[in-house]
């Protein structure tokens, strides 16, 4: 007859990850049982009865068809329910086969001398196996094996180790977290999994819109069809009154109104305009009536400022369609809008291919990326008043044309009401156009400057190197005009700002350990960065927040 016994739990706890086979105690299943059993002679550790906590109980009845296995683990025929409380949320709540004493190998030594700091990482490696976290009473490490040994790693003395807020786990050589959270710049567990403008998008594919300071909401983008989050995003773009969002599973791209206004030039191509209606209510992007456009891969950045009532997506086959208030990115200056996506061309005719990558100023410029048969180069197009196109001149260009003068173009960031334009040319930064503020990060002011500049720290002799990402922002100033800043992410997590707000040379700006920037904020005196910290917490300016990371609405 089955019998059960129950633990106390130590008061002073670790914690220790056991590889346990699972999903064997049907009768049904006993021939995969002893298979999955004998699969786990391998690197095992075993706690003792007394280091078990007292929500375990555990059936050490043999399986159908023979005794427990005395010399390595057994896979047991009851159900032993392990506490939520000790293990991670994708394990809680199975039925697992836990080892009773009897069944532990005569060899078994235990080591408590390393240290609360040092839990022991035990690693079955077996694809029937499950990891569980649950307190012991120290770094109960097993050696001496018959088949391997064990080893203590450095680890918190805590029992969440991969569950949100806490240290990633340790495991397979890399760091892991619970399901729907990601290991941000491998300290933390978080739901947050990067930044695009003012929207946070999440490890699960859902996308929140973070408020300014002055309120704390964190809006969920939902689906207007079904009023569900939206699922499954992978890119996204801020407009001034509307935002879009590429879809992984079908590669669609949805837009929604974040303001009465938001689709007045039809920013959300939906074959209509109109000044009224539900916000953060997404709607299927068309190319024509009743004609989705599809086989998108990514948006384009966009300028968050009154002229932001433009979107453009990326397909697959490297063609860029654009909707919304289309002005200077397809019309040569004179006004035009259009409710559904039409694409960008090099002479009214041919569609512009090879796009990697596109960033907008609004609807006065565009510039791209542009895949080549031998390299990539950047192209631009649009209005040019601040040579903001890097064409050497401040004519303004209706079709796309390439800028020299980039060896290795990452990453374009088209930003301002009058124009400041850089790229990651490499790991380094170059940038050209309005000056007046410093936006252009060569240490002066003189403006325009109309070819790419390489971005320089004060003094000017040596390059801002290691940088992965980039944005730009804007900042309405009523004495002067609208001027421009920029900001990139180092390869060490930190980040160098400059222009309006800042310095005209890149300066660090005070927060480390970033892993991700959102946009920079307007204000009239200030310059307010968003980013995303390995911590998981989310900054504006100086303000903090957590994210949201629990069940949506």
């Amino acid at each position: 007859m089955a019998t059960s016994a129950r633990f106390a739990l130590p008061a002073s706890l670790s914690f220790i990850t056991i590889s346990i086979l699972c999903g064997c105690s049907s009768s049904t299943n006993n021939n995969n049982a002893d298979a999955a059993a004998a699969s786990a002679k391998m690197d095992a550790a075993f706690v003792t009865p007394s280091d078990l906590p007292p929500s375990i109980s555990y059936d050490s009845s043999p399986l159908a068809d023979g005794p427990a296995n005395t010399d390595g683990p057994s896979v047991i025929d009851g159900p032993s329910m392990i506490a939520d409380a000790f293990v991670p949320n994708d394990v809680a709540g199975k039925d697992v086969g836990i080892e009773t004493s009897t069944d532990l190998p005569a060899v078994t030594s235990y080591d408590s001398s390393s240290g609360p700091d040092k839990p022991a990482i035990i690693d079955v490696p077996s694809d029937n196996s499950v990891d569980i976290a649950f307190p012991v009473d120290g770094p109960q490490a097993m050696s001496d094996l018959a088949s391997g040994s064990v080893d203590t790693v450095a680890g918190p003395d805590v029992a969440t180790c991969g569950s949100l807020s806490q240290p990633c786990c340790a495991k397979d050589g890399g760091e892991t977290c619970n399901s729907n959270l990601l290991c941000l710049g491998g300290a933390s567990c978080s739901c947050a999994k990067t930044l695009f403008g003012r929207y946070l998008l999440r490890e699960d594919g859902a996308l929140l819109y973070e408020t300014d300071p002055t309120s704390t909401a964190q809006t969920t983008v939902l689906d207007a069809n079904t009023g569900l989050p939206l699922a499954n995003v992978t890119d996204a773009l801020e407009g001034s009154t509307h935002g879009c969002a590429v879809l992984g599973t079908d590669q669609s791209v949805w837009c929604w109104r974040t303001a009465a206004n938001g689709n007045s030039s039809g920013q959300l191509a939906n074959g209509t305009t109109d000044t009224s209606g539900p916000v953060f209510r997404a709607t299927q992007v068309l190319a024509a009536a009743n004609q989705p456009l599809t086989n998108v891969v990514a948006v384009a950045d966009v300028r968050q400022g009154n002229l932001g009532t433009v979107a453009c997506a990326v397909t697959a086959d490297g063609k860029l369609y654009c909707w919304g208030t289309l002005t200077w990115i397809t019309n040569n200056g004179t006004a035009l809008s259009s409710p559904y996506a039409i694409p960008v061309t090099t002479d009214g005719v041919t569609p512009l291919t090879g796009v990697v990558q596109a960033s907008l100023d609004g609807s006065a410029y565009a510039c791209a990326i542009v895949q080549g048969a031998s390299s990539k180069d950047v192209w631009c197009w649009g209005e040019n008043g601040n040579g903001q196109l890097g064409t050497g001149d401040q004519t303004s260009r209706r079709y796309p044309t390439k800028v020299v003068g980039i060896a290795n173009p990452v990453k374009v960031v088209a930003s301002g009401s009058y124009g400041t334009t850089c790229v990651i040319d490499g790991t380094n930064v170059r940038c050209w156009g309005l000056n007046v503020k410093g936006a252009v990060g060569n240490g002066t002011t003189n403006s325009p400057v109309l070819a790419p500049t390489l971005v320089t720290l004060s003094g000017g002799t040596t390059a801002l190197s290691g940088i992965v990402d980039i944005v730009g922002g804007t900042y309405p100033n009523p004495l002067d005009g609208d001027f421009d800043a920029m900001c990139a992410l180092a390869n060490n997590n930190t980040v160098q700002c400059w222009g309006f707000g800042f310095q005209t040379s890149p300066a660090t700006y005070g927060v480390s350990n970033v892993v991700a920037l959102g946009t920079l904020g307007t204000s009239d005196s200030n310059a307010t960065v968003r980013l995303l910290t390995s911590d998981g917490v989310y900054h504006i300016g100086t303000t903090t927040r957590s994210p949201n990371c629990g069940l949506l609405q």
